[in-house]
């Protein structure tokens, strides 16, 4: 079932979108450096044959976010410490 989701989605996109006439402000940050590091690893593959780090080095994908609210005297560091170990595996 899933295969057919995914194809149905892929072709009910419609045709591909002028990205350069898009005006992203700073919340769409994330957005320009994704895009960015995209098109530099298509551009490195393209002109050197180099692979992005990530296609051999897969634990380099092991990130999560999350958030926490501490108060002002507490240090992020110690009060999270315990939170982070979960993720160093």
């Amino acid at each position: 079932k899933i295969p057919d989701q995914d194809r149905g989605i892929v072709e009910s996109q419609g045709p591909l979108q002028d990205r350069t006439i898009e005006h992203l402000a700073g919340s769409d940050a994330m957005v320009i450096k994704v895009r960015k590091m995209l098109m530099d690893a298509v551009t490195a593959y393209r002109d050197e044959r180099e692979l992005p780090e990530g296609v051999d080095n897969a634990a380099l994908f092991r990130q999560r976010s999350g958030g926490v609210t501490l108060p002002k005297d507490v240090d992020v560091w110690e009060a999270t410490e315990a939170m982070r170990a979960v993720f160093r595996g």
